[in-house]
């Protein structure tokens, strides 16, 4: 299916700037509604369902295959290959876009979808100022210069839960010199989990999928394949049930982070809990991201754009010598200034203690003005060290093949760099 121009005939594609659909042959702007057959859409006027086709969604909806399958182009006719996750394409032959309509009927067909609005040139253009405005960035990144991103709907879940759970804690109090007795202290109460968002995309990682997040649900619009046209787009491959599953870990653990800090000082050991939850919605959306392979000496980078709200994400390898270079200057930084207020403490005690023992005096200000600067050298390498181990598994995680070959797989060929 193509959207065509009630103008013209041509093929029209959806654009973030004018939130419009737009004729690239006689320039006409206009409403999907407006449209040349776009009542023809299978599911352009959807007829109730019924409990049964209901029920039977939602089942379907929990799991998820993937396959090939053919299509033809509705333009010139040409029989395409294509995923069965991809619900858009362009053709090879004439550059068309073309929806797959087949990809979208039933259980496949999204709830809600998230319009870009962010056009390539200023995904780019914050792309671009986000890497250059990096003190630790590369010089050979600083320098790149962004040229083509690839636009992909991908598809989320958003979920509604409630949540609850009653826990106790357990803590050992101290009767006698050597009697202890295990203490008991309750705690709990109710989370109401709105709006909650994961991608079912099992070739997008998850840290990529929370970290391109939050975007805004309120401009969520009903779905529409018109705003498909022009853009790729995937379908879900991952099921209703396993999302699920995700958000209740997910937010188990955020709710026992959260009793462990209203805890802290009192116990650290979680004796007994029984969580309860209930999913009250789950609804399949489409967001809007920009991706980009990048090629910098010879390794590949992805990096991403929140098609909405412009929201960069990207994992590079910091620069060594910039980081060295950091590293003395803090040292020297804190040195001169420690040793500054050091002597200045120094030359006041002198004339009151210098009759007492001016040695000890001198030899006291003098260890802490060596084992100050040591240490706090020593809780900065750990600080730095963790840093780094976070930082080389977001490079292992956004940078993997699967990102590389999700966004290479439509149509960008040769990596840019």
């Amino acid at each position: 299916m193509n959207v065509r121009c009630p103008g013209c005939g041509a093929t029209a594609e959806y654009s973030p700037t004018e939130l419009k659909m737009i004729c690239k042959h006689c320039g006409k702007i206009f409403f999907a509604s407006e449209a040349r057959g776009a009542s023809s859409f299978k599911n352009a006027e959807k007829k109730p369902e019924n409990l049964q086709q209901k029920l039977s969604k939602e089942e379907m909806r929990k799991r998820a295959t993937i396959k090939m399958r053919h299509f033809h182009c509705s333009s010139c006719g040409a029989e395409l290959l294509a995923k069965q996750t991809e619900a858009t394409s362009y053709c090879y032959y004439c550059g068309q876009p073309a929806v797959m309509e087949e990809q979208l009927e039933d259980y496949l067909e999204p709830d809600y979808i998230i319009p870009f609005q962010i056009t390539q040139e200023e995904a780019a253009q914050k792309l671009q100022e986000s890497i250059r405005s990096g003190f630790y960035v590369p010089l050979c990144f600083k320098k790149f210069k962004v040229e083509r991103l690839t636009p992909i709907y991908v598809p989320f879940w958003r979920i509604d839960m409630d949540y609850e759970d009653e826990q106790t804690w357990k803590y050992r109090e101290r009767k006698s010199k050597y009697v202890y007795v295990d203490r008991f202290i309750t705690g709990g109460g109710k989370v109401k989990l709105d709006r909650y968002t994961v991608d079912g995309s099992s070739k997008l990682e998850d840290m990529a999928g929370e970290r391109i997040g939050p975007f805004d649900l309120s401009a969520m619009q009903p779905f529409d394949p018109a705003y498909l046209s022009g853009f790729y787009a995937d379908r879900y491959d991952v099921g209703a049930e396993e999302v699920q599953e995700y958000a209740i870990s997910s937010i188990t653990k955020m709710y026992n982070a959260e009793m462990a800090e209203k805890m802290k000082g009192i116990s650290t050991e979680l004796y007994a809990y029984s969580p309860k939850y209930k999913v009250n919605k789950i609804d399949y959306i489409l967001c809007p991201v920009w991706f980009l392979n990048v090629a910098v000496e010879g390794r590949v980078f992805t990096m991403l754009v929140n098609g909405q709200t412009g929201k960069v994400v990207y994992a590079i390898p910091p620069s060594k010598p910039r980081m060295k270079i950091a590293f003395v200057l803090w040292y020297l930084t804190m040195t001169v200034s420690y040793a500054f207020f050091i002597g200045s403490m120094m030359s006041s005690m002198f004339s009151e203690s210098f009759d007492k023992d001016s040695s000890t005096v001198v030899a006291f200000f003098f260890s802490l003005l060596v084992l100050v600067p040591i240490f706090a050298s020593i809780g900065c390498w750990k600080g730095a060290k963790k840093k780094n181990e976070e930082i080389n598994r977001a490079l292992y995680l956004l940078n993997g093949e699967n990102h590389i070959k999700y966004v290479k797989d439509r149509g960008t060929d040769e990596f840019q760099g």
